[in-house]
């Protein structure tokens, strides 16, 4: 087929190459993920204690084991967040293409790289969060772990009617209202935007995330679930209403985890 055969230029637009490339990308993480044989980077739960977690215990005593905890973060952030992210990146990549022969053309991948800097930023404060966490769990007693547990839950559902989280999550919605209020030229522009908008996208979900530290980073399950939620949050047409139906259900649940110790 000849290159400037209308078909070959469609699947050759930018676009379609960027979208190609984020499917690729978030696949290749969520095969990593799946692939870890012996759950590394994955510590004790909070709603359980040592005993009841089957196989060996991940233990924070090195700088490879941080490393390989933070890897599996990152890798968490890019299975889970770049879908969310895809249309602003794909928005970017359109005002990309009109800037192309301009004196200063803009890059979707400086973009997508600040975008996961942002995150790569929480994942560092998450991974130290977890490996303290797994340094006094053991010296916690089960209840102590059930009502820090529930704690949790109580408050990721809450922060699911905050203002803040209203906030990033209109940014994250509304991606040609963000490029407008916050517009950068060049390749260091495009990496601040993406690190800007990176930025909103963390203030909306760092709670659902925050989670992971308490159910263990490899919880594919809970995972996959809140990968789904997030991105139904900033695409769907009720998004905003899925996200408080769930913040109302985390709640609950949390109270049903604290309720047995304060009636004890």
């Amino acid at each position: 087929m000849r290159a400037d055969h209308p078909i070959t230029q469609g699947l050759l637009h930018p676009r379609w190459i960027v979208s190609a490339a984020l499917l690729l990308l978030s696949a290749l993480a969520w095969v990593l993920l799946m692939q870890d044989p012996a759950g590394l980077g994955c510590l004790t739960p909070l709603g359980q204690t040592p005993h009841d977690v089957h196989g060996p215990l991940a233990q924070p005593s090195s700088l490879s084991h941080f490393l390989t905890a933070l890897s599996m973060w990152f890798l968490m952030s890019i299975a889970m967040m770049l879908p969310t992210a895809a249309p602003a990146i794909l928005t970017f990549s359109d005002l990309a293409e009109r800037a192309r022969h301009t004196a200063r053309p803009l890059s979707e991948g400086a973009f997508v790289m600040g975008y996961l800097m942002a995150w790569l930023a929480f994942d560092l404060l998450a991974c130290t969060a977890q490996l303290a966490l797994a340094l006094v769990s053991h010296r916690l007693h089960s209840a102590t772990h059930a009502l820090a547990f529930g704690c949790l839950l109580v408050l990721a559902g809450m922060y699911q009617f905050a203002p803040l989280k209203q906030a990033c999550l209109t940014k994250c919605r509304n991606p040609m209202t963000f490029f407008l209020a916050h517009w950068r030229e060049g390749t260091i522009g495009a990496l601040r935007l993406g690190l800007h908008h990176g930025a909103y996208c963390v203030g909306c979900c760092w709670a659902l995330m925050f989670l992971m530290v308490a159910t263990g980073t490899m919880n594919l399950g809970l995972t996959a679930g809140l990968a789904v939620l997030m991105l139904a949050e900033k695409v769907l047409p009720g998004g905003l209403w899925i996200g408080r139906i769930v913040g109302v259900g985390l709640m609950a649940w949390g109270i049903l985890w604290i309720a047995p110790g304060l009636i004890n």
